[in-house]
């Protein structure tokens, strides 16, 4: 009896093969060479990681400013950083204290409303939308520039003021990309294993193209037309689920204005 394994794919060779084998290899001989297939894989786990929840992570960057990134203008931002959204660094607000009175204030103000005789939710909400208000109104502009291709974060806020901001820390908000090799189970995700099953198909499919009407022993007629056409609808199929169901916005949507 086959033992399960929840996460039978644990290497970009593993998936290679579950893709070749859902594209008939063994049975018929699949005509696709290896490296057509290594650069098709490759593009699904990209595009994996860039657009699906799956293949990054939201997470915080802890970076001490130095000299030379002041001289720069800019910081780089290690290459599997995908998108920023935000940042965080000491100065920036013009009123320094709001954020740490602003917890103090929601705090004192939620202790009231949960004890007082007449208190109601609709209280609570205005006041929130007030303090939302004032903290707007109480920051500093700060806008950011983060492109992938570059690889450069710009706070044009920071450097406009030429704020004294050498050794002191900034948090940066971004999107990681998973590193399958460090993260194995990313090879088994369903989602992946489906999207580079088709864009391996499709390349499949544009090889046999050439055979168009060429009939094999036993009357069978390589139909490559048909073939990129079901991969095609299958890629459209799975960018719309992406769409549909992602719970945050793509990385490489939010990489350019925080």
């Amino acid at each position: 009896m086959t033992e399960f394994k929840r996460n039978s794919l644990q290497t970009f060779d593993d998936l290679r093969d579950y893709c070749l084998q859902q594209l008939g290899d063994g049975v018929i001989d699949v005509n696709i060479s290896k490296e057509q297939t290594i650069q098709a894989i490759t593009d699904a786990i990209q595009w994996f990681q860039e657009f699906c929840d799956e293949g990054h992570e939201h997470t915080y960057l802890v970076h001490q400013v130095k000299q030379e990134d002041i001289d720069k203008g800019y910081f780089d931002l290690p290459e599997d950083v995908i998108g920023v959204r935000s940042v965080l660094y000491q100065g920036q607000f013009t009123n320094t204290s709001f954020l740490s009175d602003n917890f103090m204030i929601n705090t004192s103000i939620l202790y009231q409303y949960l004890y007082a005789p007449n208190a109601n939710l609709s209280d609570w909400y205005f006041t929130k939308m007030q303090l939302s208000e004032m903290k707007a109104l109480l920051e500093a502009w700060n806008p950011i520039r983060f492109n992938y291709s570059t690889g450069r974060l710009f706070i044009d806020d920071l450097f406009a003021r030429r704020m004294n901001v050498v050794d002191k820390f900034i948090v940066i908000e971004c999107h990681i990309a998973i590193n399958p090799d460090k993260n194995p189970r990313l090879y088994n995700n369903m989602f992946l294993k489906r999207y580079a099953t088709a864009l391996v198909q499709k390349i499949y499919a544009t090889n046999i193209s050439k055979y168009a009407g060429i009939k094999l022993p036993g009357g069978t007629e390589l139909d490559g037309a048909t073939m990129y056409q079901r991969a095609m609808d299958e890629i459209e199929k799975l960018k719309e689920e992406v769409t549909q169901y992602s719970s945050f916005p793509a990385p490489m949507k939010v990489s350019v204005m925080g």
